[in-house]
């Protein structure tokens, strides 16, 4: 049970992490398209 626990919130820290570097970058590109134009 633990351990099952511990792989799914492992898991969804990694998908938190994915979604955060996604969102970080789209912020940057689109920052970086506004100054361009």
């Amino acid at each position: 049970m633990s351990l099952f626990s511990s792989s799914s919130l492992l898991r969804h820290g990694v998908l938190w992490r994915m979604a955060w570097a996604v969102a970080a970058s789209l912020l940057i590109w689109s920052l970086l398209a506004w100054a361009m134009f």
